[in-house]
């Protein structure tokens, strides 16, 4: 994203472009028709219900991100695509993706005048655009991920539920193997999964220790469509679902372990309520995109951090530290701290 010409200047005015026509390809499941062989653009402009040049302008621009190789009129796909996307998901779950990133699109149409707005710029939003845009609270640990209340936009749509909880469970196969390499079990009877979802994390552990069980907590909606995924998983008798959401509902008790995987939440109220689920001596691991002082610059969280800043005008990362910190005022000891090759920071507490 580094520019060093006029012309580079010029073509980055116009990036939005790119990102929306990645996120049609995605939708429409472009990438999916080239999985066996090239197709001309007419060719795929008739399949798509595409009118005029329109699609052969499109497919260049995806050419142009490496996705596609051209050849003339006939496009085909490249070893990224293949690789990055082909390989990578399911189609149901890119199209999820896609859908997700629509909805922040809106952040960008008048940055002009909105980078001043003094508040989240969802709400101002909502002003200009009633019953289009649902503003998140303005404390950041109080919305799970995305520009809407996830438990808002889960409980209202469930075929959108299903959808993102299958999306996740794809994401989130490499990152359970690496959890069930790094977790010691041994010890473990019963642990609870929060905001577990599909269950994926949970199915890699059980997999691998075969006298435990498992409890996902996560809202109703995601819970059916996580109990509907573990139907088809060989441990399926050592896992349940509890419908709740953990921020204000009870949690059960009686728990070995505790996982929080991927939540994006933290507050000493939060650790404090997982506390009293645990039995005597018991452990809280949670494996999240922390961050350490040495990492606010990597570029990797630029785009994220600007993002993020849109809603709450004084995001800052959420650092390894203050998460430590906050388990030793909800009574956890800090028993070790790592890191994942999937890129999450974990960080392993027990029950003082």
């Amino acid at each position: 994203m580094k520019l060093t010409t006029k012309l580079e200047v010029i073509e980055m005015m116009g990036t939005f472009l790119p990102a929306a026509a990645l996120s049609a390809a995605l939708e429409l499941g472009l990438f999916w028709r080239l999985v066996d062989s090239p197709k001309e653009a007419d060719a795929l402009a008739m399949e798509l219900n595409i009118p005029g040049r329109r699609c052969y302008h499109w497919l260049r621009v995806l050419a142009d991100l490496n996705l596609l190789e051209q050849s003339g009129e006939t496009f085909a796909l490249s070893p990224v695509g293949r690789s990055a996307i082909i390989e990578a998901d399911s189609a149901e779950a890119w199209a999820m993706h896609a859908r997700d990133a629509h909805d922040y699109y809106p952040l960008g149409l008048d940055l002009t005048s909105d980078l001043g707005y003094p508040g989240s710029i969802w709400s101002r939003l909502e002003k200009l655009l009633p019953g289009t845009i649902h503003s998140v609270p303005e404390d950041p640990q109080q919305a799970w991920s995305g520009p809407f209340n996830y438990v808002h936009k889960m409980t209202k749509d469930p075929q959108q539920a299903r959808l993102f909880t299958q999306m996740l469970y794809e994401i989130h196969l490499p990152l359970a193997e690496q959890i069930a390499d790094a977790l010691d079990m041994s010890d473990v009877q019963r642990f609870m999964d929060l905001g577990g979802g599909s269950g994926v994390i949970s199915h890699a552990l059980l997999r691998r220790n075969p006298h435990s069980s498992a409890v996902v907590v996560d809202i109703p909606t995601v819970c059916a469509a996580g109990q509907k995924i573990s139907e088809q998983i060989e441990v399926r008798d050592r896992i349940s679902f509890y419908p709740a959401d953990f921020l204000i509902d009870e949690l059960p008790v009686g728990f070995d372990l505790v996982i929080e995987c991927d939540i994006v939440i933290y507050s000493e109220r939060l650790f404090q309520k997982i506390a009293k689920t645990l039995n005597e001596n018991g452990r809280f691991y949670i494996a999240d995109r922390l961050i350490d002082a040495g990492q606010m610059n990597i570029n990797k969280y630029t785009l994220r951090g600007f993002r993020e800043s849109l809603n709450n005008p004084n995001f800052m990362f959420t650092k390894i530290e203050q998460v430590c910190q906050c388990l030793n005022n909800a009574g956890f000891d800090i028993m070790e701290t790592g890191a994942l090759p999937y890129g999450m920071q974990t960080i392993l507490a027990v029950k003082q």
